[in-house]
């Protein structure tokens, strides 16, 4: 409590408050000083009561005390806490501080800046407020200019003196001068510079008007803190004056233009200034200065046209008008509406809305006229004729993303139909299946259904071969079997599907007896046949049959050592105990029971450790006997088959496959397309715009060391900067920023690979790798489990706490700074540093272990890591260390910060005491992110679900289906087909387009390129010329959006496509042709045929492709040759530069 200021002699009453006891019996006490020692006691008043009135003749500080008990002399006195009291300081009136005040200062000061020819007002402050009236009459103002010449004029009333300054960019110093009873003096001063009024503010209207609408502009800010709202607050309105365009229009606080002054279409300008204006009339309404506004007369026009129903070849497109100059519309103003089509065939329109049927494909332009006036982006479409591509239709096995191509197929055997082509969504179709022999088509299965905008370019029709159909086959069929085609109705539409009436799926031959299709050795996804394995491999047999589903079979896998003259060279079903007798001296290895799933197919693995142990190969093969069903009574022969002998596997021990002539590796199976294959194209992606969900939220989790995030459920623009560097940096593939499957199932092998372990987190209550005996707490206070005990539960998300002062032990580690130690690890691993991860020095610790070492930081509860590091494999203690770490790793990978950054992993500096050691915590992100729910005790939820298991519980089946292009970093590199192809069948690849984007760089406006040619968006070419010395197209003049630049991209990239089709004669994989495109683009098209790189161009045409590729290395650009030598030969499209 502040002490009480008192004149000297001047009364003063002291009250006490008494809760109890006899209120008569209160002493009053006065102590000399700000203390209550017996020593400073001046006077006792006994048994007074509960007011004490009294005064001091001099100066000094003292203390009255109510005492509540007996007291007559200083010895009876016993000090307490609880004595309650009052401070005062007698001393004589003065001035209080050095500053004179302004009274009402948002009226004429501004800083030191008065108003001229406004009354000033100022007021003198005492100590002791109010001053005496003796006291006053010693108070004296005076005035004064810059030279300290007396100015006699003002006037004083009280405390109070009032003077108007009368000229411009004059000083003036008001002095208040109090003289005290003695003689003492002490005085306030002010200092400042008169200026004429000036605008600082107007009011601001539209920014764009249509010509004939009157404007009215005001003013509402001085330099002055006054509110401005009418004449009567702006008495120096008069001198206001108003310029449009740099022309006197007239004076005052507002300014009203008619119309009429507004008819010529161009920007405008308007400006209030009082002495003078600026005068410059270009620039926009944000360059800071606020007294002036810009706007433009300009008529009402068509800016965009919207797409409300896609039109194809057949059926009606619908348009409306998306955006205009203005958002009303007005017919009086701004005239009629006019739609016109251009192209293969024209039309007209005058409503809001339009509607057009087209009947010829092509590309056509759509644009609407307001009053005559052209819009501003025509409307560019192109008119699909949907079909299908014939060659490309087939029945294949699966329905799912891709699926072997079947020939044949029986009874309860679920099949698909394939259909590929172009401009199928959104269509109303029926699908009709028929037989066709000599009797003609016979319709034997028919389907109605709609599609959507992913059944674009194709789609399966999953169905299962029913006794119905096959009746329908028999009864109208020339023989048993049939050979079934599909056709496609368009439905409600003017034509039909191209090629829908062809014979697709060229024909499935369906028949009612079982029948072996194939048998053999695969890998576990039945992707590649598989002929030779090493006995600590994996290996699967893979068997498809017709007229078999739900049929049961024993498989067994025998060694083939002798040659067998009379095998059979196809598969056939047998005699079993004929089968037996011919594999009579082999010895089965491995036995198997499986049963003909519904498409007709087993897959099952092969034990190879039942093998043996060869000293070099053995042949493996397989006996198949058909099992009997179970219900049947009738007594039937037992039927069986073996494998191809070509379809034998060579297994070997060790990891190196002995040296035969006849050894083959693993071939592809045969597969179809559906759908654009393993990539979904980015329909199924999660990206910026998704719905929140929990899948975001533990991608964000599990990712958040790659350049820092929180836990949050929403894909924000970090979470793309994060999932693009994890791209980069892990899966090294090109940066979408976009979430599909085969990012999920990279970040599963990352976790799983950099997880750590909870434990090395305890606190050293529990840990007992981190701490001494005797540098823990007392047993009897220790946490039980390591983790706290849950003290200061009430703190729990409590906003007006700050959390690095936050006392709650929460309920184990933060998940996301487990995984920014997790980044951490995988970045020393990426950059192949020197160091390495030593230990958890402290993870958790409670209050427990706080109080015993008399610490009171909170960051460990939960939050906080402490990281040790071997530098060479050896422990290091050095702070430089320390330090290079922090800066190498954490600052530039994680994107950690210092303490005080929001929503970023934040670390300790040297200084805090991180000497030897990395301190990272999340104690910086929102309080919403320290919920319970994100810390874990438990080593199965640091990591939780498998991230594809939980994308699939959560309905995001698509997604995981979509591979992307990811090869594993544990595993090895998955094999390209197989055959190099002629490079004029090739085109550029989206990684490439990715690729050559990322080096490009998007550039909204012209630029100059590093040759000073004018250029714009990915590198488009405007002319061989400096942009400042040629017109700019009317076209890029305000620039382009991305994906008019991706456009003009992709038709730059055709010349460069061609020069390779023209240049190479020999023929390339994709990886190839895509590294010699990009060779081309960054060099020039005549590149190679100009011999600008000759040991490049005759290795490549001699088919020395690894010798080509090393020259890459010679020519300029020394990043991007490395670059275009591993997409060449490894197929990885990095573009990091």
């Amino acid at each position: 409590m502040s002490a009480t200021t008192l004149r000297p002699n001047q009364g003063f009453t002291a009250k006490a408050t008494v809760t109890r006891g006899d209120t008569q019996l209160v002493s009053w006490i006065i102590f000399s000083g700000h203390n209550s020692d017996a020593s400073n006691i001046l006077e006792i008043h006994p048994k007074i009561g509960l007011e004490l009135d009294h005064s001091f003749s001099v100066e000094g500080k003292f203390r009255l005390a109510a005492y509540h008990k007996e007291i007559q002399t200083k010895e009876d006195y016993q000090s307490t806490a609880e004595l309650k009291h009052v401070d005062v300081e007698v001393k004589y009136n003065q001035l209080d501080g050095t500053k004179l005040v302004p009274k009402n200062p948002a009226n004429f000061v501004s800083g030191d800046i008065l108003r001229k020819n406004f009354p000033c007002v100022f007021e003198a402050k005492f100590l002791i407020d109010p001053a005496s009236s003796d006291e006053l009459s010693r108070l004296k103002f005076s005035l004064s200019d810059g030279s300290r010449n007396t100015l006699h004029e003002g006037s004083q009333a009280g405390s109070i003196f009032t003077f108007t300054p009368q000229n411009s960019n004059a000083k003036y110093i008001v002095t208040a001068e109090y003289t005290n009873e003695f003689g003492a003096v002490s005085t306030q001063s002010f200092s400042g510079t008169s200026k004429a009024l000036s605008v600082k503010d107007i009011t601001h209207g539209e920014q764009v008007v249509r010509p004939g609408t009157p404007m009215s502009f005001s003013v509402t800010k001085t330099q002055f803190n006054f509110s401005v709202k009418n004449d009567s607050d702006l008495p120096e309105n008069g001198s206001i004056k108003w310029n449009l365009d740099k022309v006197l229009i007239g004076t005052g606080r507002t300014i009203n233009i008619p119309g009429s002054r507004l008819m010529q279409k161009k920007k405008y300008h308007i400006e209030a200034f009082v002495t003078s204006a600026i005068g410059k009339t270009t620039g926009t309404n944000n360059d800071g200065i606020n007294n002036d506004w810009h706007f433009e007369v300009k008529d009402n026009i068509v800016e965009k046209i919207k797409i409300v129903k896609s039109p194809k070849m057949g059926t009606a497109g619908e348009f409306e008008i998306e955006e205009t100059t203005f958002k009303n519309y007005d017919p009086a103003k701004d005239g009629a509406i006019s739609w016109k089509v251009t192209g293969p065939e024209t039309g007209t329109g005058s409503e809001a809305k339009f509607s057009k049927s087209f009947n010829l494909p092509g590309e056509y332009t759509i644009s609407c006229n307001l009053g005559g006036r052209p819009c501003k982006e025509p409307l560019k479409i192109k008119i699909i004729e949907p079909m299908v591509t014939v060659d490309q239709c087939k029945w294949i096995d699966k329905d799912s993303r891709s699926g072997n191509i079947i020939k044949q197929a029986g009874l309860n055997q679920e099949i698909s139909a394939f259909v590929s082509g172009n401009g199928l969504d959104n269509e109303d179709i029926t699908l009709d299946i028929y037989d066709d022999d000599s009797t003609g088509n016979n319709i034997v299965f028919t389907y109605t259904f709609k599609t959507t905008e992913k059944h674009k370019t194709g789609f399966y029709f999953p169905l299962t071969i029913t006794q119905q159909i096959v009746d329908k086959i028999k009864e109208h069929g020339f023989a048993d079997r049939g050979d079934l085609y599909f056709n496609l109705v368009r439905n409600g539409a003017e034509t039909p599907i191209k090629n829908g009436d062809k014979k697709l799926g060229e024909f499935l031959r369906v028949t009612l007896e079982p029948q072996i299709i194939n048998a053999y050795f695969c890998d576990a996804n039945d992707t590649e046949q598989v002929f030779s394995s090493p006995l600590n491999g994996a290996l699967y047999f893979k068997i498809y049959a017709i007229n078999m589903v739900d049929k049961k079979v024993e498989i067994n896998f025998l060694t083939e050592s002798d040659a067998y003259w009379t095998w059979d060279d196809e598969l056939k079903i047998g005699k079993w105990e004929d089968i037996k007798d011919k594999f009579k001296d082999e010895k089965i290895r491995d036995t198997k029971t499986a049963t003909f799933d519904k498409k007709g197919e087993i897959l099952v693995p092969v034990d190879l450790s039942k093998m043996g142990k060869p000293k070099n190969f053995i042949r493996l093969n397989a006996m198949v006997k058909i099992l009997k069903d179970e219900e049947a009574t009738e007594k039937l022969e037992e039927k069986g088959f073996y494998i191809k002998h070509t379809d034998l596997a060579l297994v070997f021990p060790g990891a190196t496959l002995p040296t035969m002539v006849e050894n083959k590796g693993a071939v592809k199976v045969g597969r179809a397309e559906i759908d654009g294959g393993g990539n979904c194209g980015g329909k199924f992606c999660i990206k910026q715009g998704s719905p929140k969900s929990e899948l975001i939220r533990e991608i964000n989790i599990r990712l958040a060391g790659f350049g820092g995030n929180v836990p949050t459920d929403e894909f924000t623009d970090n979470t793309e900067k994060m999932v693009k560097q994890f791209q980069r940096d892990y899966m090294k593939v090109p940066e979408t920023g976009k979430v599909c499957g085969n990012v999920l199932k990279a970040i599963d092998e990352y976790c799983n690979k950099y997880v750590e372990q909870i434990n090395d987190y305890k606190c050293p209550c529990q840990n007992p790798n981190n701490s001494e005996e005797n540098d823990k707490a007392p047993k009897a206070k220790r946490c039980p489990d390591g983790w706290g005990k849950g003290l200061f539960s009430e703190q729990y998300l409590k906003s007006n706490i700050s959390e690095a002062y936050r006392k709650y032990e929460y309920p184990g580690m933060h998940r996301s700074t487990l995984w920014a130690v997790s980044a951490m690890k995988f970045y020393l691993d990426f950059t192949k540093s020197i160091y390495s991860k030593f230990d958890v020095n402290r993870g958790y610790r409670c209050w427990a272990d706080n109080d015993f070492h008399n610490r009171k930081s909170t960051n460990h509860f939960g939050k906080a890591a402490d990281i040790r590091f071997n530098k060479n494999g050896k422990r290091t203690k050095l702070a430089s260390d320390a330090n290079k770490i922090r800066t190498d790793i954490f600052n530039k990978y994680l994107n950690a910060k210092w303490w005080g950054n929001p929503n970023l992993f934040t670390l300790e500096k040297e200084s805090d005491g991180a000497v030897t050691y990395v301190h990272v915590d999340c104690r910086d992100f929102d309080l919403e992110y320290h919920d319970n729910k994100y810390f874990t005790k438990n080593q199965e939820n640091v990591i939780g679900k498998s991230i594809v298991e939980l994308a699939n519980e959560l309905g995001f089946k698509d997604m995981c289906s979509c591979s992307g292009g990811f090869s594993s970093n544990t595993g090895s590199k998955t094999s390209e087909n197989n055959e190099r192809v002629d490079p004029k069948t090739l085109k550029s690849s989206n990684s490439l387009i990715e690729f050559i984007k990322d080096w490009e760089k998007f550039e909204k406006m012209p630029y100059n390129d590093k040759k000073d040619f004018c250029t714009i968006g990915y590198g488009h070419l405007i002319k061989r010329d400096k942009c400042e010395n040629i017109t700019i197209p009317s076209e890029f003049k305000s620039g382009i959006t991305k994906e008019q630049a991706t456009e003009l991209f992709k038709v730059d990239l055709q010349e460069f496509e061609k020069a390779v089709q023209r240049d190479v004669t020999v023929k390339l994989y994709q990886k190839e042709f895509d590294a010699l495109v990009d060779l081309l683009f960054n060099c020039g098209a005549y590149f190679l045929s100009t011999n600008k790189a000759p040991k490049l161009y005759k290795n490549l045409l001699d088919e020395k492709y690894e010798e080509a590729a090393k020259e890459f290395l010679d020519i300029e650009n020394t990043t991007r040759r490395k670059q275009n030598y591993e997409m060449f030969i490894n197929g990885n499209y990095d573009s990091t530069h």
